[in-house]
């Protein structure tokens, strides 16, 4: 049986999630961190994709992307799987698959939803561990997350990711800035309460 298409709207943000198979590590060391940033680059920039917030965790990893038109996320998930699993299969010596399956994507449908996602991907590191706050993270193994478009004139390894309060919109992202910096209790990630306004 086909696969059914995944539901998405041109220009809606999304929430993309993929982990290891079997939760094991897709980021071995510095290098495979560096590796995959320059993937991402390379088919967000080729796809038009605007990525707005990501992580990348020992096993796992974390978007928020809006894709410009019908089959862009796809497509760029695709192209960044392809680059990355031969490449960290090829360095490390081994064979198979290194996805447990398909990405996952949530549409972000509503402003509260949005800033929730970008919480729960800026406290990812925190929630696991390794820092005790967000602003700890540089300097870390773990790849520190950025805000905004890629830069389209180079896919180098360098820190390629700007603030661009236009990619989602300005007063979007003054909210936000606001939201993050408010002291909360629980950083626990509740989507069902937030798609329904709750």
């Amino acid at each position: 049986m086909a696969r059914l298409p995944r539901y998405a709207l041109p220009g809606q943000p999304q929430h993309v999630i993929q982990r290891g198979n079997n939760r094991l590590p897709v980021f071995v060391d510095r290098a495979d961190y560096e590796r995959f940033r320059h993937d991402l680059v390379a088919a967000c920039a080729r796809y038009g994709c605007a990525v707005h917030a990501y992580v990348l965790m020992t096993n796992h990893f974390h978007l928020l992307l809006t894709a410009p038109g019908r089959g862009a996320l796809a497509k760029a998930m695709q192209s960044l799987g392809a680059r990355y699993v031969a490449y960290f299969n090829r360095r490390h010596r081994r064979t198979g698959t290194l996805w447990e399956g398909r990405f996952r994507s949530v549409p972000i449908d509503c402003e509260r939803y949005l800033f929730t996602c970008y919480r729960y991907i800026e406290q990812n590191p925190v929630r696991a561990g390794i820092v005790d706050h967000p602003a700890n993270i540089n300097g870390r193994v773990i790849t520190p997350m950025r805000w905004g478009r890629p830069t389209r004139s180079s896919h180098d390894t360098s820190d390629t990711w700007v603030l661009r309060a236009d990619s989602i919109g300005s007063s979007c992202t003054a909210q936000f800035a606001t939201f993050s910096s408010t002291p909360r209790r629980s950083t626990k990630f509740d989507r069902r309460s937030t798609l329904v306004g709750h």
